[in-house]
C-alpha cells in the first residue's frame, strides 16, 4: 500500500493529469517511438510515472520496468516522445528521451504511476497477458502493432487503464486508433489530428499529405507530387478505378489486391455482407448461432433478428407458431426445437408419431405448459464451491420475474479439458419436476457433502468439479443448445489445477466462488470476460476453501439505482470531493465502510475504488 504523502500525489496527479499514449511507431530498421499526450491543464512531472514493458507477452505482469529522465516533464497540450536513438533524424528531431528497446509489434508496453511493486496502469499499447506471435490486431487491421504507425483518435481523452482490447477495438470505428501505414511519421510531435489521411493502412481512397509538399497528387506521372512518399495509383489522393474483389489483380491500382483492399471490405467475397445485413442475405432459416443475423421469430429472444423480417421471410421460415412437423428438418412451431427432438413428436406431450419411433429425444416444451422455461428466463451461477473432500456444488440464480420449469434446462461440463475443443463431455440434466423460484436459487451439490451444513442441496451429482472441469448452463437438447453461463471453458487444453479468477492463480481449485451483486445475467460462454484479471474487473468473489456463508440464497441488484456509484458523499454529484472523502476513509481505519465508494463492490474501499471514480470523473 502506498504511504500517505505518496498516496495522495498520485491521486490528484491522476486527476488533475490526463497523460496517454498519443502515438506509436514500429517502422524499418530503427524507426520506433512512443508519443505521450497530456491532456491536462497543468504540467505533468513524469518521473513518478514509468513505461514498463512485456517482451512477447507474459503472466500479466511487466518484465522491464523503464522510468523517465530526471527532470521529465510534459506540459498542457503537449507531447513527449521516447524514441529508439538510432532512429530516423526526423523523429529524433522530435524526440525527447531515448530508449533502445522499443517494441517490434509484440511487446506491451504501458504509462504507469507509482514504484515498481505498487502502480496503477494508466494506458496500454498491447497486452501483458498474452503472446500476439508477430503483433496484436488494431481496428480491424491484422498485425497493426508491426509495421505501422498508430494514431490516437482526436475525441479520446484519457487512457485505457489496461483494457488494450476495447482501446484496440475491432474496426475503424470503434477502435480509439487510426492505423497508418508504415514510416508515416507525418503527426510526430503533436496532438490532437483531426485528419488523418495519407498513409491509412486500411486501403482506403482518400490519401493525404505529410507536411513535405502542398501539391496535389498527379496520379500518372511517376513522381510524389504531394510528398507524402506514395506515387501515383498507390497515393490515396487517387482513385484509379474500381476494384473486383475476386480476381487476383489490383483493378484500382492501389497495391491492394481483392479482400486485402478496403473498397472490398463489404463485398460477399470478402466475407461481408454486401452492405445490406438484411434476412435475404442470410436466409430465411430458423436460429443458428453463427448466423450474424437471423430470419426466424423466435430469434427475438436472442437479440439479433433481422429488422425485415416481416417484408423477406414472410413467416415461412419454420419461425412461426404452426404445428410442428415432424419429418421436415424444420422447426415449424418454433419452439428451437426440430423433429423428433421436439416435445410435440415425441409422445411427451401427445401421441408418438410415426417418424419419431424408436428416436425418443425431445426436450422442447411445444408449446404445452409441461415445460415452461426458455432461454429468455434470466439464470445464471451464483455460486460455486471446490472444497476439500467432497464439498463441492453448483448454485444456480433465478434473476427473473417468474418461476423457472428447469425441464428444458441442463449443466452440461467437460472434464480435464475437452475431448473435442469447445463441445463438452458429459450432459447432465436436472431432476425431473426441478423448477427456481423468482429470486430464490437452486443448489446442486455433491451427494457425500458436509453433513453438518444446513440442507440447502435440491439435487445432487456425483461428478462436480475438481477445479479443471467447465460447467456451463444450457437450455436445449444434447446437439441443438444455447449457453447462458459458464465456469470455466471446453476448450481442449487441460487448464492444469484451474482457471485463473479475479487475478488469483487456480481460483476454480480449492476456493468458494460467489458472483457479484451487480450481475445481472450469464456469460453466454464467455468465462474469461466474466473471471475477469483482477479483483475490480471480474464478475466473482474469490473466497477461502470450505466458506460457504453464502450458500443457499444470493444478494442481487442488477443495477446501481440504489447508489450512485463513486458518490461517496452522498450529495448525487460524482466530482473530486469524492475523491477527497474517500481518501480520508483509506486512511483512517475508523471511518468505516462507504457502500457508494467501492465502485467495484468487493467489500473494500482502497486505491482501486479512487481509480475507478477518478475514470467516472474524466469520463472513460
Amino acid at each position: 500500500m502506498f504511504s500517505r504523502i505518496p498516496l495522495l500525489i498520485i491521486v490528484f496527479n491522476l486527476i488533475f493529469s490526463q497523460v496517454f499514449f498519443s502515438e506509436y511507431a514500429e517502422g524499418t530498421s530503427n524507426n520506433k517511438y512512443l508519443e505521450i499526450y497530456n491532456a491536462g491543464d497543468s504540467t505533468v512531472d513524469l518521473t513518478l510515472y514509468a513505461y514498463p514493458n512485456a517482451n512477447g507477452g507474459s503472466d500479466g505482469s511487466f518484465e522491464y520496468w523503464n522510468t523517465f529522465e530526471d527532470g521529465a516533464t510534459v506540459a498542457p497540450g503537449d507531447v513527449y516522445v521516447i524514441c529508439h536513438g538510432s532512429s530516423d533524424p526526423f523523429i529524433q528531431s522530435k524526440c525527447d528521451e531515448t530508449h533502445l528497446y522499443l517494441s517490434n509489434g509484440d511487446d506491451g508496453y504501458c504509462l504507469v504511476i507509482g514504484a515498481e511493486d505498487d502502480f496503477i496502469v494508466v494506458d496500454c499499447i498491447g497486452d501483458w497477458n498474452e503472446d500476439p506471435g508477430t503483433g496484436w490486431d488494431v481496428a480491424g487491421v491484422s498485425n497493426g502493432t508491426v509495421n505501422h504507425t498508430l494514431a490516437r483518435k482526436s475525441g479520446v481523452v484519457s487512457g485505457n487503464s489496461g483494457n488494450w482490447s476495447s482501446s484496440a477495438g475491432t474496426n475503424s470505428d470503434d477502435s480509439e486508433w487510426v492505423v497508418l501505414d508504415q514510416n508515416v511519421w507525418t503527426f510526430l510531435g503533436a496532438h490532437p489530428h483531426e485528419d488523418f489521411s495519407g498513409g491509412s493502412a486500411d486501403g482506403g481512397t482518400t490519401g493525404g499529405d505529410d507536411g513535405g509538399s502542398t501539391d496535389s497528387e498527379i496520379c500518372d506521372d511517376d513522381i510524389d507530387n504531394d510528398g507524402d512518399g506514395f506515387i501515383d495509383c498507390d497515393d490515396f489522393d487517387c482513385n484509379c478505378g474500381s476494384e473486383d474483389c475476386s480476381n487476383g489483380i489490383d483493378d484500382d491500382g492501389d497495391s491492394y489486391i481483392d479482400c486485402d483492399d478496403f473498397n472490398c471490405s463489404s463485398d460477399p467475397a470478402c466475407g461481408g455482407s454486401g452492405g445490406t445485413g438484411s434476412c435475404a442475405e442470410y436466409g430465411c432459416v430458423g436460429y443458428t448461432p453463427s448466423n450474424a443475423c437471423q430470419c426466424n421469430d423466435l430469434c427475438s429472444q436472442y437479440n439479433n433478428c433481422c429488422d425485415d423480417y416481416e417484408e423477406v421471410c414472410a413467416g415461412d421460415d419454420g419461425g412461426s407458431t404452426g404445428d410442428e412437423i415432424c419429418d421436415d428438418g424444420i422447426d415449424n412451431d418454433g419452439d428451437g426445437y426440430i423433429d423428433c427432438d421436439d416435445w410435440n413428436c415425441d409422445g411427451t406431450t401427445g401421441d408418438l408419431d410415426p417418424a419419431c419411433e424408436g428416436s425418443t429425444t425431445g426436450g422442447g416444451d411445444g408449446g404445452s405448459d409441461t415445460c415452461e422455461g426458455s432461454s429468455l428466463d434470466n439464470l445464471f451461477f451464483s455460486e460455486y464451491a471446490e472444497g476439500s473432500s467432497n464439498n463441492k456444488y453448483l448454485e444456480i440464480y433465478n434473476a427473473g420475474d417468474t418461476t423457472v420449469n428447469l425441464c428444458g434446462y441442463a449443466f452440461p461440463n467437460s472434464t480435464n479439458g475437452a475431448d473435442n475443443d469447445g463441445v463438452y463431455d458429459y450432459w447432465n440434466t436436472f431432476d425431473d419436476g426441478a423448477s427456481i423460484d423468482s429470486g430464490d436459487v437452486f443448489v446442486i451439490c455433491h451427494p457425500a457433502f458436509d453433513e453438518s451444513l444446513p440442507g440447502f442441496c435440491d439435487q445432487t451429482h456425483t461428478y462436480l468439479s475438481n477445479g479443471d472441469d467447465g460447467f456451463c448452463l444450457a437450455y436445449g437438447t444434447e446437439t441443438n443448445y444455447s449457453l447462458l453461463d459458464c465456469i470455466g471453458t471446453w476448450s481442449s487444453e487441460d487448464p492444469g489445477d484451474g482457471w485463473e479468477v479475479a487475478g488469483i492463480s487456480n481460483g476454480t481449485k480449492d476456493h468458494t466462488l460467489v458472483r457479484k451483486a451487480s450481475v445481472e445475467s450469464g456469460n453466454q460462454g464467455d468465462w474469461d470476460s466474466s473471471a475477469g484479471t483482477n479483483a475490480d474487473d471480474s464478475e466473482w468473489l474469490v473466497f477461502e476453501v470450505d466458506t460457504w456463508d453464502n450458500l443457499g440464497s444470493h444478494e442481487y441488484d442488477g443495477s446501481s439505482d440504489d447508489c450512485l456509484v463513486g458518490d461517496a458523499n452522498g450529495d448525487g454529484i460524482v466530482n473530486v470531493v469524492d475523491i477527497v472523502q474517500m481518501v480520508s476513509i483509506i486512511l483512517d481505519n475508523d471511518s468505516g465502510y462507504n457502500a457508494c465508494g467501492d465502485s467495484n463492490n468487493d467489500g473494500i474501499l482502497n486505491v482501486v475504488d479512487i481509480v475507478a471514480v477518478v475514470s467516472i470523473i474524466l469520463g472513460s
